[in-house]
């Protein structure tokens, strides 16, 4: 099947096990968890114990009918015959007393042992001190002091309501939720979620279906986007693959899930044009799109589609094409045009928010954001207003910073970083002092080494990988995940910051990395909640967490809020 081929609709086959149960549109969250290492596992092969809970069932009594035991459940009509194989459309109203029938599907949960203390990491709270916190989790402050690098011997004493503290040695995970998106503007990026039952590691197609009457497209003629920076109307993801993913802590959770990662909007620019006059030219400025899912063609199996969207009383439609989904009345997905924004910005503009910066760098900035922002979807005034905001913080007015700066005393070293406490000679070695400059390329060798996915120390990568670009990116973990994100959004970029670290100390490399940073984090969801202080706060602990610069952080959005007259426009 081509990437430009639409999907057929598909009726109802009863008893099958394969199905597909809902579909829509979301948004990701993540967040960080630190999973703690296991040392009373260290050369023993784990244990893993299965716990399962059994199904919750109804045995029919005299006067029931599914409606009835669906409301006394809180399902549906539509989900009980979707769980209960001997229990189809035509045959739901025929339940017989003492037939047993299945209300909510059981679950099996696998668990590794872990160790005997089982915590990794504390969030501080009003009335704590490192101190007290140390005694509680049965270990010292110097040990704390060993294991955290934002915590030193000076700065020990001035922890944070909220701050988090590593109790011991371990990873941090990402922990990822879908929540449901109902509307958004052409060009965001949004995930499409689709939940099945027994269908892991087959294929599911999407169409995403004009809908209702003509808009961007003829109605029920499949729209344009764009996925793994290709253009497309036949969306494709594997059911399981995000469960497959070792650096999230809950990828069990996606095991039934087929999840697409989509810029709703084509890639060409025409394209993009002829879709956004389209929305223009209506009434209320937005059209309604739907799903199509497809989960038969590619795997040669027959698939049960739960898309009869039931109705208020939870029965379902009596439409024969039950692999749609969002298409009704209350339901449609809307999309709408960004009116603001939406285009290039100026050399003015910018120069409004680095006001040290030459008109050389302000127009090579000018260039290269406005050849990359659509691939990263920065393109309404409150995102970019945003984005901006945490730029002038990294780099300065006069965008001049674009690797982190390691010019540390010998004092600081110690000060600053766990490696140089534990090994001080070193520290007299390559800090500065009145006898010598500073070492940087030896200092980000054993700061950095065996942190954050980089090597030892000679295998150079504390250096290689240290804190460089618009958004400071710091370790090799960090640099594959953006330049994976550069790949995905904008492959054609030129740019590779694995193979080639320095692309990050261009000014195309500095800005599209930091994008990509941007969108990996969804940056661009916590820019869409608002312009409040909590929402430039909610960004930068993204950014970096236990930064000094909160304040200045708010007072530079205060500018770039002004720049793209985020008061005037309505994204």
């Amino acid at each position: 099947m081509s990437r430009n081929q639409t999907i057929e609709p598909r009726n109802t086959v009863n008893i099958v096990h394969h199905k597909v149960l809902d579909a829509y549109f979301a948004t990701m969250k993540s967040e960080d968890v630190y999973v703690a290492e296991d040392k009373s596992q260290a050369g023993k092969t784990p244990t893993t114990t299965e716990t399962t809970t059994p199904d919750e069932t109804h045995t029919v009594k005299s006067g029931d009918s599914l409606g009835k035991i669906a409301s006394a459940n809180g399902t549906t009509t539509a989900k009980l015959v979707a769980l209960n194989d001997n229990i189809t459309e035509s045959n739901k109203n025929n339940i017989k007393i003492g037939q047993i029938i299945i209300v909510k599907k059981g679950t099996t949960t696998s668990s590794t042992s872990s160790s005997s203390s089982g915590k990794g990491e504390y969030t501080v709270k009003s009335g704590d001190s490192l101190g007290k916190i140390a005694s509680a989790n049965g270990t010292t402050t110097a040990k704390l002091i060993a294991i955290n690098d934002s915590i030193t011997e000076a700065n020990k004493n001035d922890l944070k309501v909220g701050q988090k503290i590593k109790l011991s040695k371990g990873n941090t995970k990402q922990k990822i939720t879908f929540e449901r998106l109902n509307k958004t503007t052409l060009g965001s990026d949004v995930y499409i979620v689709v939940e099945t039952d027994k269908l892991q590691d087959k294929q599911v197609l999407i169409n995403i279906n004009q809908g209702k009457v003509k808009g961007i497209v003829e109605k029920d003629t499949a729209v344009k986007i764009t996925q793994n920076d290709k253009e497309t109307v036949l969306i494709e993801a594997t059911v399981g693959e995000y469960a497959k993913n070792d650096k999230l802590s809950n990828k069990d959770d996606f095991k039934d899930w087929a999840i697409a990662k989509i810029k709703l909007a084509p890639k060409t620019k025409e394209t993009l044009k002829a879709y956004t006059d389209e929305i223009k030219k209506l009434t209320d400025k937005k059209t309604l799109l739907y799903l199509l899912i497809d989960a038969h063609s590619k795997n040669d199996i027959t698939v049960v589609y739960n898309g009869r969207n039931p109705d208020k009383d939870g029965n379902p439609d009596e439409r024969t094409t039950p692999n749609y989904w969002l298409d009704m009345e209350g339901k449609w997905f809307e999309l709408s045009s960004n009116e603001c924004c939406s285009g290039d910005i100026t050399s003015e503009e910018l120069g409004e928010i680095f006001t040290g910066a030459s008109d050389d760098s302000l127009d090579d900035l000018r260039d290269e954001f406005n050849d990359a922002f659509e691939h990263f979807s920065i393109n309404t005034c409150l995102r970019r207003a945003h984005f901006f905001a945490q730029i002038r913080e990294e780099v300065g007015s006069s965008i001049g910073t674009f690797s982190e700066n390691l010019n540390y005393t010998v004092q600081s070293l110690k000060n600053t970083f766990s490696y140089f406490r534990n090994n001080p000679d070193e520290a007299d070695l390559y800090g500065r002092s009145d006898e010598h400059a500073a070492n940087q390329e030896a200092i980000g060798n054993r700061a950095y080494a065996n942190r954050l996915g980089n090597g030892n120390i000679a295998s150079g990568d504390g250096w290689n990988y240290r804190g460089k670009g618009y958004i400071q990116l710091t370790g090799r973990t960090n640099y594959e995940s953006v330049n994976d994100e550069i790949s995905d959004q904008y492959s054609d970029s030129g740019i590779d910051i694995i193979a080639t670290p320095s692309d990050i100390l261009t000014t195309k490399g500095a800005l599209i990395s930091a994008m990509a940073y941007w969108t990996l984090n969804n940056l661009n969801t916590l820019a869409d909640n608002g312009s409040e202080d909590s929402h430039v706060n909610a960004i930068t602990a993204v950014i970096n967490l236990h930064t000094g610069s909160y304040s200045e952080r708010r007072e530079h959005f205060e500018t770039t809020s002004e720049t793209f007259n985020i008061d005037e426009c309505n994204n």
